[in-house]
């Protein structure tokens, strides 16, 4: 009977010793330790990204400094939070329901041209974007700043000059937010871009720990507001398909864009109350191919009973992506 049970556990070990074998080539081949800030983002000067993308407008939006949304608290500790990664990705995972107001198909690309000076004595990367909606003409100029247009619309009580200067065609057109281009810049604990409001790291992507749960928070705008935080989780590897290629092992990470408590008010000045904007998406990243898909939602208010309709959404799906010198460049990735 000994020698039975003692065969059973070599038996049962023997396996175990294969199933971690055949993980572990499945990582070599391109699983999950393929994956470091290196390989999901690729950065040589002259790399590009071409993007097939759907823009769809839910709701009318809103531009006024009295606009307010239909749930209002009546102080600010009263406010909810924004929701949690497990609703965020719920939330993704469902389709919007009914109709949308508009949709315009659009092409979106991003490329490495040179350098960029984030300040005197530093420099980043120029990741050039470009926009284009066959509908309308042959290439349309970059919508505005796409992190200030945005939380003008959250935060109408700020005043943002960039709502009045801002280019908007009739469908309301945004740039991407969550793959944006800019000064941008990769170290050894983060990637991320420089904006134009101070000389601080303005957007992060990913931190250097790509661990399936890992989650960080960074401060947005802190020259405007106190209160705009990015919350970011790497939700896993899933397998998704690129193109007409295979499918292929993808880090997705979800973003949450929290705008902050803002103060709704009548044309007269009167407070009426206070509420919470948020956005939300995901952006899924190959290695040694970079980002390749991204899906933005926003901007939902919490408190909402059934918070589907946002006010847009906005799908980018990879085309192409190669490497291409510009005329007269010849500089090398940043390390």
């Amino acid at each position: 009977m000994r020698s039975l049970r003692n065969h059973r556990s070599a038996l049962v070990a023997r396996i175990l010793v294969l199933l971690f074998t055949a993980s572990c080539d499945d990582d070599i081949g391109g699983g999950p330790s393929a994956f470091t800030l290196e390989s999901v983002w690729p950065n040589d000067d002259g790399t590009f990204w071409s993007y097939d993308g759907l823009q769809q407008n839910w709701e009318p939006r809103p531009y006024t400094r009295d606009w307010q949304p239909d749930r209002v608290y009546p102080t600010r500790g009263q406010v909810p939070p924004v929701p949690s990664f497990e609703m965020a990705t719920r939330m993704l995972r469902d389709e919007v329901p009914g109709e949308p107001l508009a949709s315009t198909t659009l092409g979106y690309g991003l490329q490495f041209r040179g350098l960029a000076f984030t300040r005197p004595d530093a420099i980043a990367q120029n990741l050039v974007p470009s926009f284009t909606i066959p509908a309308i003409t042959s290439t349309e100029p970059m919508p505005a700043n796409p992190m200030l247009t945005r939380l003008a619309v959250a935060r109408p009580e700020l005043c943002l000059i960039e709502l009045k200067s801002r280019i908007e065609l009739e469908e309301q057109l945004e740039a991407p937010l969550l793959l944006h281009g800019g000064a941008w810049e990769r170290t050894e604990d983060w990637i991320g871009t420089y904006g134009s409001l101070d000389v601080d790291l303005a957007w992060k992507y990913l931190e250097a720990n790509l661990g399936g749960g890992y989650q960080f928070t960074f401060q947005l705008v802190k020259t405007i507001a106190t209160d705009v935080f990015l919350h970011a989780k790497v939700v896993g590897t899933p397998r998704i398909s690129v193109g007409s290629d295979d499918s292929q092992f993808a880090l997705e990470v979800i973003y949450i864009v929290d705008y902050g408590i803002s103060e709704a008010v009548t044309s007269g000045g009167e407070t009426l109350g206070y509420f919470r904007a948020y956005s939300l998406g995901r952006v899924f990243y190959v290695p040694n191919v970079g980002p390749v898909q991204s899906e933005e939602r926003g901007a939902y208010f919490v408190g909402e009973a059934s918070p589907e309709r946002p006010f847009m959404t906005q799908t980018l799906r990879l085309r192409a992506a190669g490497h291409e010198i510009p005329p007269g460049r010849g500089i090398r990735a940043r390390p």
